[in-house]
This record gives structure tokens, C-alpha cells and sequence, in this order.
């Protein structure tokens, strides 16, 4: 029912409507609100903070922005709707679950024009200090062939995460996953 979620108008709808979706889903979410361009946009952001690890960070994110306007296909639903649900998921799976560091889970507005919303969240969580030790970027996981693979992108000293997230998704998913390893990271 949603365009193409490309306007702010469109950004705030679906914003509101994933905090609802959360909210039914039992899990609170915070509100992070930043300006671009005169408008103001909102990321969301769920944390379940961490034990006796707490400092080291661990973040899933997606867009819920979407430019795509093919015909016979729904707006977005691969470029990024089926990130966010992914995100939701882990957000219904997680709650309630405790871990010895923070999990934080962000759902991004306003990626699609240059990476806004992230770059925005980058730059608070640079200037907050937290260190983040692992990020994985759900985009686009659920369109394709049936022989799609699974692709894993990283640069060399977060290639010990890369093959968690292939060993998981080998024992998972059952997608062929292939690993990309180099300095600029796709």
C-alpha cells in the first residue's frame, strides 16, 4: 500500500508505521531524529544492551527508502522491503533475549539518494565513542533465481565476521554463500 518511499512524506509514513510494528511486537523503539536538506527524517533504532560486555557492539540494519517503480512488482519490495522485515524478524526473535554485548538493530531512512540516514547514525555513534565491532547490512535477501547465492562482503580485518555470517548461513539458510575480501568492500 505504500509507494515508492522515496519522498520524506513517504519516509515518515513507513517510519511510523515500523514503530507501531514494533510496539506490537512488544520492543521499544527510539526515535532518532536528523535534518537533511531542511526536512527532518527519522532512523529507528532497537537495542538490547549487552552484560558484562555492554561497550562492544553488534548492529543489523536496512533501508526503508525505495526508489523502484517496476511495473508488476510492488515499490521496493525487494530494494529494501524485504531488509526491513528482515530486521522485524530479528527484532521478534531477539526480544526477550539477553547477550553479553549490545545488539542493536537500526532500520535507515533515506539511503537511497546517497546513504544519508546511515551516514547520519555513523557520525553520532563516531562522536558518542561506541565502538561498533560488527555491522551486517540487510539489502535486497529475498528476490532471486532459485540458484541465488548469498553474498558476504567485508574488508580483511572483519574477514573473522564474514565467516561467521557464511557458517551461519550455510547451516541456515541453505543459499550458496559467496565471501568478497578486499580493501574496498564491493
Amino acid at each position: 500500500a505504500y509507494p515508492a518511499r522515496e519522498s520524506q512524506e513517504e519516509q515518515e509514513a513507513v517510519a511510523t508505521l515500523l514503530v507501531a510494528s514494533l510496539a506490537e511486537l512488544g520492543v521499544t523503539a527510539r526515535e532518532l531524529e536528523y535534518e537533511h536538506l531542511g526536512r527532518t527524517y527519522r532512523n529507528i533504532e532497537v537495542e538490547i544492551p549487552g552484560t558484562d560486555l555492554a561497550g562492544e557492539i553488534y548492529i543489523a540494519g536496512a533501508h526503508f527508502d525505495s526508489t523502484s517503480s517496476v511495473a508488476g512488482h510492488a515499490p521496493g519490495a525487494d530494494d529494501n522491503a524485504s531488509g526491513t522485515a528482515g530486521i522485524l524478524e530479528l527484532a521478534r526473535v531477539l526480544s526477550g533475549c539477553s547477550f553479553r554485548r549490545t545488539v542493536r538493530l537500526l532500520f535507515f531512512s533515506n539511503e537511497e539518494v546517497g546513504m544519508i540516514g546511515s551516514g547520519h547514525y555513523a557520525a553520532d555513534a563516531a562522536a558518542r565513542g561506541d565502538d561498533i565491532q560488527g555491522f551486517l547490512n540487510l539489502d535486497m535477501i529475498a528476490f532471486g533465481a532459485a540458484d541465488e547465492d548469498l553474498d558476504v562482503a567485508t574488508k580483511p580485518a572483519h574477514a573473522w565476521l564474514a565467516e561467521r555470517v557464511t557458517a551461519a548461513a550455510d547451516s541456515w539458510v541453505g543459499l550458496d554463500t559467496v565471501t568478497h575480501i578486499d580493501d574496498h568492500c564491493g
